[in-house]
């Protein structure tokens, strides 16, 4: 998350923000976690001349899941900056 608190953020600044998360979200998974996914997928998709030791399966596991908690955390970040842009647009336009 940003070092200045999202309610001390101005509008132009919230909107950066959040084209840099959306630009960072968007390269984590087509970098890291549609990667993760399909070398598992590969690993747990029956094939009767290979046999997959469980480690490797456990480690490909793994590797997707924090993938994807991290995927979650930006996805989070970004949903409470959108939330502030929503929140800034309803006061400018009610003038509050």
């Amino acid at each position: 998350m940003p070092a200045r608190p999202v309610r001390r953020m101005t509008l132009r600044e919230l909107l950066s923000e959040s084209d840099r998360y959306i630009r960072e979200t968007h390269d984590h998974l087509q970098m890291n976690l549609a990667p993760a996914v399909r070398e598992l997928r590969k690993l747990v998709v029956p094939r009767k001349t290979q046999e997959v030791a469980d480690i490797t399966v456990h480690n490909a596991v793994d590797r997707a899941l924090k993938s994807e908690g991290y995927a979650g955390e930006l996805l989070g970040s970004l949903d409470e900056l959108l939330q502030a842009i929503c929140d800034h647009a309803k006061r400018e336009s009610f003038g509050l």
